[in-house]
């Protein structure tokens, strides 16, 4: 299990333990939620996959999520911020923008 390691913030205001998150699908919906634990340089971050907890079952196939932070999976990753003041970053291909960790999100899944 990895831990956020430092606490800088940067010029585009993320900090250590923030959370950011992509969303997709075409006929489901699903997120990933990616948690900053490194800072470098200007206009990169180092991200770790979270994993998710089901707030409640809403329906066949649909749930309502909201991430595990510091409950990090997989590798982290590298991301890039794009612009000044757009509030987006990409990696591999998938734009991340900041999570609301106020709120759950529905996903939905079929299989």
């Amino acid at each position: 299990m990895t831990t956020a390691i430092q606490t800088t913030e940067t010029a585009h205001g993320l900090k250590v333990g923030e959370v950011l998150c992509v969303s997709g699908g075409y006929d489901q919906t699903y997120y990933q939620f990616f948690q900053v634990v490194e800072v470098r340089a200007r206009t990169k971050v180092v991200l770790q996959e979270l994993e998710l907890e089901t707030v409640r079952d809403v329906a066949w196939a649909v749930r309502e999520i909201r991430p595990m932070l510091n409950n990090f999976r997989g590798k982290p990753l590298t991301a890039t911020f794009l612009k000044e003041n757009s509030g987006w970053f990409k990696s591999l291909g998938k734009l991340f923008c900041r999570a609301n960790l106020n709120r759950t999100y529905t996903e939905t899944s079929y299989g």
